[in-house]
């Protein structure tokens, strides 16, 4: 934590002069610390200070005159934002309001506390501080992951206040050992780390009591890092930021790669694996970098796509009925699926409706397939029910052909932003734009249209050839970052729908309720001439002289892409196809401990990460490390030699049933867990 009086500090530091055998480690900290402060970044109450230098990623020359933001973050905890300048130096300081509450420095220990202990890994000695707020014997027990206790056991009566222990690994072998620090008020247990050390000698323990500032400094106060997001921009440079944990008086070094047409590490979302996007926004479709769809989610849209049948005008359910797939969206969206005029006009047979009209597997005698889309037709005119956009393809599309809005059921969305300027990460950038009215757009469409099931949601094709000079038609990286927008959308609704709460850019998107199920559709984007993982490059020849809109090749090649993509997924097939079903695959769902090659629907089995049934080391020692801390409690929660500890059951019919007996009023099964135990 920061100190707002310094001079304080400073005037307990001078009688400081014991050597560090001795560990008088607040003194040594909290001396460090107002060190390591430049004094041009001192702090004040809810403030920290920090440096932040820019250099050119290329040349490496420090950056004079680059605009430097800094905020804490979340990004919706509206957080004030301070905003300057690099000096001729390269470097700014800076001080960011954190709102430090009036607990992050309370006088005396009102609880049993243990602080992380200090430096962890160590090669030889560690401290461990701790808070005691009564006068009270405790004691101290090291063990190694199998539970046995290395070294001494220490014991001793310690007034109220601020203490702190040195312990001492010689003799021990590097790996992980487990604490257990425990008295009348508490138990507390955690991992020490040993790495690089001799192994002469052996373990110790050592107290060390120190004065009220140094004690609360080694306590771990003095370290308290605080979540910010700083960002670098100047002219001829790409924008960098980072997510950073800081420090009081910590200094920060961005690199801004210089600007020279479309960013050239750009890795297509699906093939980006563990890398980020400006090292702070995850790859893959789904979340967590997923490409494949979480089986709930999946399993949600085969069961609407089992539901869609033929329909009257009225919605109702009709064997000599129809059902409507059909687009939505802008200029490339409309020469994609079908024509570049909006008109009811035969489409182009490369486009995706040309092609599913060819293709003998398409269903026909139900299946519909309307363009929605027109050209000059951006997100913001889709964003609302009483758009005219909606108006007019009811006039023009629906209409005509004896079909109403009561009869579409599915929708392909794909739609950008007009003129697109600020780019992530800048937390006013288009794709934070784009996400909430993609939100606002499924809200609209399934307000527009009570029977959708599904939308497919797809983001742009290449743009990099838009950044030409004499070009600036939606350049890179805005279509690249559509697909980030894309991604966010629909995480939202999945975690909504996970019971993770409504996301508060988006809104409301149940699909029980005020929006329809929504999904990728094939993803388009690649990064120009270099092939991504399934080969699909995007030429200069693949556009029109804007070098925006699609060609006939580009048009045959997402075209391609759409009709493989409705003839294969498990939501569509069944309706898209003649005599096909759609299924929930439950052949290949091998039990998880079996599961340890392979994946189901693209998660990788087993009982922890890595497809494995053995948990982490570190998980397996915070474990045991808890088990050693359970101990009998009064009523109260207070340790009692004559007290209990509850192992309790919770869950549905078949836990209970499992458990002990159907009912809670009956005396548990002999067959039960609780009957044999």
């Amino acid at each position: 934590m920061f100190f707002a009086q310094r001079n304080v500090f400073e005037d307990r530091l001078r009688p400081c002069i014991l050597p560090w055998s001795l560990v008088l480690v607040g003194c040594w900290l909290a001396g460090v610390l107002i060190g390591a402060l430049p004094a041009t970044a001192q702090s004040t109450e809810g403030f920290i200070g920090m440096t932040v230098c820019t250099k050119d990623a290329v040349t490496g020359a420090m950056l004079s005159g680059v605009t430097v933001r800094v905020r804490r973050r979340p990004r919706s905890a509206n957080q004030p934002e301070t905003q300057t300048k690099t000096a001729s130096t390269g470097c700014a300081q800076v001080s960011v309001a954190v709102n430090v509450g009036a607990d992050d420095a309370p006088d005396l220990p009102d609880a049993f506390r243990v602080r992380e202990p200090y430096p962890n890994p160590a090669a030889s000695r560690v401290v461990v501080p701790f808070a005691v707020p009564a006068s009270q014997e405790v004691t101290f027990a090291l063990y190694d992951v199998l539970g046995r206790q290395v070294g001494p056991r220490w014991q001793q009566r310690l007034p109220v206040g601020l203490h702190a222990l040195e312990i001492t690994l010689d003799g021990l072998a590097d790996g992980v050992y487990l604490f257990r620090l425990a008295g009348p008020s508490g138990v507390s247990t955690g991992r020490l780390v040993r790495s690089g050390g001799e192994r002469a000698g052996r373990p110790a323990v050592r107290l060390t009591t120190f004065a009220e500032e140094g004690a609360r400094a080694a306590a771990g106060k003095t370290a308290q890092t605080f979540p910010v997001r700083v960002w670098a921009e100047a002219e001829g440079y790409r924008e960098v930021a980072k997510d950073l944990d800081v420090e009081d008086g910590a200094v920060v070094t961005l690199e801004l790669p210089p600007v020279d047409g479309p960013p050239e590490d750009l890795i297509p979302l699906i093939d980006m694996g563990t890398n980020q996007y400006l090292g702070l926004f995850d790859g893959g479709l789904y979340g967590q970098g997923l490409v494949g769809m979480p089986a709930e989610h999946e399993e949600e849209g085969i069961r609407r796509g089992q539901a869609i049948e033929p329909l009257d005008v009225d919605g109702n359910p009709d064997p000599n009925g129809h059902y409507v797939l059909m687009s939505i969206g802008f200029s490339n969206t409309t020469q994609e699926w079908c024509h570049p005029s909006a008109d009811l006009v035969p489409c182009n047979p490369w486009t995706f409706t040309g092609k599913a009209l060819a293709d003998p597997d398409v269903e026909k005698e139900h299946l519909v397939i309307v363009n929605g889309a027109k050209g000059s037709e951006a997100a913001e005119s889709w964003d609302d029910p009483a758009e005219a956009n909606y108006d007019r393809i009811r006039d023009t599309h629906l209409t005509p052909q004896g079909l109403s809005e009561k009869q579409v059921v599915a929708i392909w969305l794909k739609v950008t932003t007009a003129a697109p300027k600020v780019s992530l990460p800048n937390p006013d950038a288009e794709a934070y734009r784009l996400k909430e009215i993609y939100a606002d757009i499924l809200r609209a469409l399934k307000a527009r249209y009570p029977n959708l099931q599904m939308v497919f949601m797809s983001s742009r094709i290449y743009g990099g050839y838009g950044n030409e000079e004499g070009v600036d038609l939606h350049p890179e990286p805005y279509a690249y970052e559509s697909g980030l927008a894309v991604k966010w959308v629909i995480e939202a609704q999945i975690n909504q729908m996970a019971g993770e709460g409504i996301d508060p850019d988006t809104g409301d998107l149940d699909y029980n309720t005020v929006a329809p199920w929504v999904a990728w559709g094939p993803y388009l984007w690649a990064n120009g001439t270099t092939p991504r993982s399934d080969g699909l490059i995007w030429e200069r020849s693949d556009f029109e002289a804007d070098g925006t809109h699609p060609a006939q090749s580009a048009e045959e090649k997402v075209g391609g892409m759409l009709l493989d993509f409705f003839r294969a997924a498990p939501q569509t097939k069944c309706w898209f196809l003649q005599n096909a079903a759609c299924e929930i695959d439950t052949s290949a769902r091998t039990p998880l401990t079996e599961l340890l090659s392979g994946t189901y629907m693209g998660f990788e089995g087993g009982l922890y990460a890595g497809a494995t049934n053995d948990p982490p080391d570190d998980h397996a020692a915070e474990g045991l490390a808890r088990a050693l801390a359970i101990e009998p409690l009064d009523v109260n929660g207070n340790p009692d030699p004559n007290g209990h500890y509850v192992l309790m059951s919770i869950g549905m019919s078949n836990t209970t049933q499992e458990w002990c007996a159907p009912s809670r009023e009956m005396a548990c099964n002999s067959w039960s867990f609780m009957g044999q135990a």
